[in-house]
């Protein structure tokens, strides 16, 4: 990591006032193909997505212990994508009526 990261700081601060163990990151290499279905697929942890995709492996990991150091399962940004792409209930995430229409909701629609 850089000398100059601002990620340094960050550690220093979680370490000095959130003493709960160290944060784990998964970071894919560049060149990684999330527009594609297997790409996506190979992320993601929600209804539809690989049983070996990364995040399932590591909320897998957390299942034992005694062998692995993680704690809580993964987190991705792709699940949270994928709901945001297929909306459940009313939300619109367009404004389909009105002066907006064709723009997006605000998060708290």
């Amino acid at each position: 990591m850089p000398e100059d990261s601002y990620m340094l700081q960050y550690f220093s601060d979680m370490n000095q006032y959130l003493p709960v163990g160290v944060p784990t990151y998964f970071v894919t290499t560049s060149g990684y193909n999330f527009s594609s279905p297997e790409g996506t697929n190979g992320i993601c942890s929600s209804a539809g997505c690989d049983d070996n995709s990364l995040t399932q492996m590591i909320q897998y990991a957390t299942r034992f212990p005694n062998v692995s150091y993680l704690a809580i399962p993964a987190t991705s940004w792709v699940d949270d994508f994928l709901d945001w792409l297929n909306p459940t209930g009313r939300c619109c995430r367009i404004h389909r009526f009105g002066n907006l229409t064709g723009q997006f909701c605000p998060s708290t629609s």
